[in-house]
């Protein structure tokens, strides 16, 4: 499977260009751009995500410190991709509060 264009994300002044990130492995490159000027983000943490997010959750057990997503973070996102569903399947905005 051949990874899709580069995403784009818009921040205040600036963009970012994400290609080849949504995977599960540690791959792909992110860029911020400023006007013409164009610079790599070091993404210091390039383990596997499941890595990750087992070691937040064994860190909350330990009472040490976070999961990398809590509850109502799920929730969120389970709110938003059934609006996004709903969305596609009616062809009609639909806002994540009619969902949730």
């Amino acid at each position: 499977m051949s990874p899709g264009p580069p995403l784009r994300w818009g921040l205040i002044g600036a963009s970012v260009i994400a290609a080849d990130v949504l995977a599960q492995e540690p791959a792909g490159t992110l860029w911020r751009v400023v006007g013409s000027e164009m610079t790599e983000i070091d993404v210091p943490d390039r383990r596997n995500l499941y890595e990750i997010v087992l070691d937040g959750v064994r860190s909350a057990i330990a009472g040490t410190g976070h999961p990398t997503v809590d509850g109502a973070a799920g929730l969120a996102a389970l709110a938003g991709a059934l609006a996004v569903a709903e969305s596609a399947k009616t062809g009609q905005t639909v806002q994540i509060a009619d969902v949730a």
